[in-house]
């Protein structure tokens, strides 16, 4: 799951493919930082910021959770 997410992040034209990815990845693994940390990045990235924040906020102190 993860390296699919990453994968899905590292070209702008796969964000739509990222989005259903990391929304499926989440499903399976709520409690995984990576994948929390890559949900919030594909959110953001696709402008829904309300929806990013609560997983923003759930990485409290994690490297990528204080760079966003």
């Amino acid at each position: 799951w993860i390296r699919g997410g990453a994968i899905a992040l590292s070209d702008p034209h796969f964000i739509e493919f990222a989005r259903d990815w990391t929304a499926e990845a989440i499903k399976h693994h709520p409690g995984q930082h990576r994948i929390v940390a890559q949900r919030a990045e594909t959110l953001m990235v696709t402008q829904q910021f309300a929806d990013a924040l609560p997983l923003w906020r759930q990485l409290n102190g994690h490297p990528r959770a204080v760079a966003a």
